[in-house]
């Protein structure tokens, strides 16, 4: 749960630097990609911190008794939140609309900047789901790798799943696909024992 709220915390730092100061979105992330490393290395006392709770290492390995990887299990629940807010919600109608013409949206009564901060902060929380699953899997609280490089990734699966990076209508069954693509790939070059360095 902490793990979860501090994806959230970084989300709304995230989004206020991007809806209230109006800072350019990839510098923002550029910025708090190098800050949150550096803040959990300060909570950590510059060392890794070991998870000794058997049961926490259930999250990103295997429940015992199910073939199925645990963490397909948290995805499918984050998926399916995050469907239904987008589909079901009037949140989803005005993410979209400010996506494609923010000053639109701004004219036809949308508080624009909020339904951005918004957007970083659901974000931020769902980053903090795959923190704490990425930390599971590794029994250890390790800032400075967990999740290195993930966000090429993340822009990758959306690229791949046929949205725009400029905003505006978005597919979550193709960013989905893009995702998995990507590590089905990634998976298929390390069971050849193609080095991660190359």
């Amino acid at each position: 749960l902490i793990g979860v709220l501090a994806g959230g915390i970084c989300g709304a730092f995230n989004g206020a630097l991007v809806s209230k100061l109006k800072i350019q979105p990839m510098v923002a992330t550029l910025i708090l990609f190098t800050a949150a490393r550096a803040i959990g290395l300060l909570f950590c006392n510059n060392q890794i911190t070991y998870i000794r709770y058997e049961p926490y290492k259930y999250l990103g390995n295997f429940i015992p008794g199910c073939p199925i990887p645990t963490p397909i299990f948290a995805a499918i629940v984050v998926i399916l939140i995050v469907s239904t807010v987008l589909r079901t919600t009037a949140l989803g109608l005005y993410i979209q609309s400010v996506g494609i013409n923010s000053r639109a949206a701004r004219i036809s009564g949308i508080n624009s900047s909020v339904i951005c901060f918004a957007c970083y902060v659901i974000c931020g929380l769902c980053a903090g789901v795959a923190g704490v699953v990425s930390s599971s899997r590794i029994y250890s609280a390790d800032s400075n790798n967990i999740g290195l490089n993930f966000e090429l990734d993340a822009i990758l699966a959306v690229a791949l799943g046929g949205n725009s990076l400029g905003g505006g209508k978005f597919n979550l069954a193709g960013s989905i696909i893009g995702a998995y693509t990507i590590q089905a790939i990634t998976t298929t070059l390390l069971a050849m024992g193609v080095s991660t360095d190359q």
